[in-house]
């Protein structure tokens, strides 16, 4: 009777040894759901390479997607197969080869073969950049290497390599995120059962800032001089100001631009609005002008899109070369499409905008009221944007 039970009790043994084989076999598949997921960003990718306005840079492989069965969250690459495996609640975006993913609250890394780099860890971490990736560690921030190794002990209120061997800490502990969800965004979501209010908190570290290499000696000392961001996606170079003008600062301290300009913005598709003796104008990713100084107020570029300014009181909209206007005008009577085709072409002479390219039409006419809208635009300008 014992022979048989242990029998029994192999015979179960074998078919689950056997069942958790082939299920570990199985391939691992998204959901319908996901599935109609990817196929729709390939397709997305596709429409956004014929865009009438230009190509747009497609979506970035491996995806990670939150779609696979019990909700797990993996990463796909491009044809389906898996590249990350779907053992996450969580997958961040790809950076520097490196995705964050986080497993029961806490946050490690993973590389695009999916491999495990840095087991869940931490409560808070931050995308790799230039090799390196802050995380939290009782309340302060360290910076870990590619390998998971620690390399700048936690004891900054924030930190981020600006270079290979420049870090740009402050004392200051500014999180973003949720209540049980930080984050080093320094963007605030408060939460209510009603509704959700994001908060762009200033930003007081960028005050109290300096910079040390990777030994932990100081370059620049704290709050030496104000800092400001220039590209989110290339901290090496920053605003710094001195004598109350602002300039572009390499990772080692020399200028790109030395300090000429009263006001500065961000780096938004590909170019910063720049206030330069009372005008404002438009420099690129190098330091020079995109569009020259000229006008009286400006608004920043936004993603594919024109910006508006206003310069002796006509309002033009330009594309990131600085060709075309857009005129409106308050003082004719009996606005007809003839009188305002012609005012609009005498205007844009005044200026010093009309080209042998350029064209004129009028884009909106209010009979008997004292104002219309026309442009001018050259041959390079789509009519569709404007």
């Amino acid at each position: 009777m014992a022979a048989r039970i242990w029998s029994d009790v192999a015979v179960l043994t074998v078919v689950a040894w056997a069942y958790g084989a082939c299920a570990q076999d199985k391939p691992l598949e998204l959901t319908p759901a996901g599935k109609a997921i990817l196929q729709g960003q390939i397709a997305a990718d596709r429409a956004a390479l014929n865009s009438p306005s230009g190509p747009i840079k497609p979506a970035t492989f491996p995806l990670v997607i939150c779609a696979f069965p019990r909700g797990l969250c993996g990463a796909v690459n491009r044809d389906g197969t898996v590249a990350v495996r779907p053992q996450y609640d969580w997958v961040g975006k790809f950076a520097d080869n490196r995705a964050a993913v986080r497993h029961g609250g806490l946050y490690g890394f993973v590389d695009e073969e999916g491999r495990e780099i840095v087991k869940p860890q931490y409560r808070i971490v931050d995308d790799y950049k230039l090799g390196f990736a802050q995380v939290d560690v009782d309340g302060k921030s360290g910076l870990i290497d590619r390998d998971g190794k620690m390399v700048i002990e936690p004891k900054y209120g924030f930190i981020e390599a600006i270079a290979p061997d420049r870090f740009r800490v402050s004392e200051i502990r500014q999180l973003g995120g949720s209540v049980g969800d930080e984050d080093f965004s320094g963007i605030r979501t408060i939460t209510s059962t009603a509704s959700s209010i994001t908060l762009a908190l200033p930003e007081l570290r960028d005050t109290a800032s300096g910079v040390i290499d990777i030994s932990g000696r100081w370059i620049e000392p704290l709050g030496a001089w104000p800092f400001r961001p220039f590209d989110k996606d290339d901290p090496s170079i920053r605003w710094v100001q001195r004598d109350k003008l602002w300039g572009l600062a390499r990772a080692d301290g020399s200028w790109l631009v030395e300090p000429k300009f009263a006001q500065t913005d961000s780096l938004r598709d590909g170019v910063v609005r720049v206030t330069l003796n009372g005008k404002v104008g438009f420099v690129d990713r190098t330091g020079s002008f995109a569009i020259e100084p000229t006008f009286d107020k400006g608004a920043a570029f936004e993603p594919s899109c024109l910006a508006h300014r206003r310069r002796n009181r006509i309002c033009l909209a330009l594309n990131r070369s600085g060709f075309g206007g857009c005129f409106a005008h308050a003082g004719l009577r009996n606005c007809s499409k003839s009188l305002c085709l012609a005012f609009c072409m005498r205007r844009a002479a005044s200026v010093s905008l009309m080209s042998p390219a350029m064209r004129c039409r009028v884009a909106r006419v209010r009979p008997g009221r004292k104002y219309c809208w026309g442009w001018c635009s050259d041959k390079s300008v789509s009519s569709g944007v404007w």
